[in-house]
């Protein structure tokens, strides 16, 4: 819960905050997030996005094949099988929605 309350502050803070200025373009983009945290849903039939990492966790939304997704490497659990695939449970980010994902149903770097 308090790990989400601070992404959720840090979302809308940098959402607020305008870009600083560069001589060359006037604007510049916020940072991208580095390249080895962000993965892409595996599964052709899509992903559940859940408020709990446990393969009965509410859904928060379901995220179809191929949505990148950024993970959050200090949030992973314990190694585990769902459904025959082994990975972890880790917090991720899709767009504007937070929550679990298995990350044996995600591909990665």
């Amino acid at each position: 819960m308090a790990r989400s309350a601070l992404w959720l502050i840090c979302s809308i803070a940098l959402s607020c905050a305008p870009p600083p200025a560069t001589p060359e373009t006037g604007t510049e983009s916020r940072a991208a997030p580095p390249a080895d945290s962000i993965y892409y849903v595996n599964r052709t039939d899509g992903l559940d996005l859940r408020e709990t990492p446990y393969p009965n966790g509410s859904i928060i939304v379901h995220l179809p094949f191929n949505t990148p997704v950024i993970l959050d490497h200090g949030a992973t659990g314990d190694w585990t099988t769902v459904a025959g695939r082994p990975g972890r449970w880790a917090f991720v980010m899709a767009g504007k929605q937070m929550g679990w994902a298995f990350t044996g149903d995600l591909r990665g770097p």
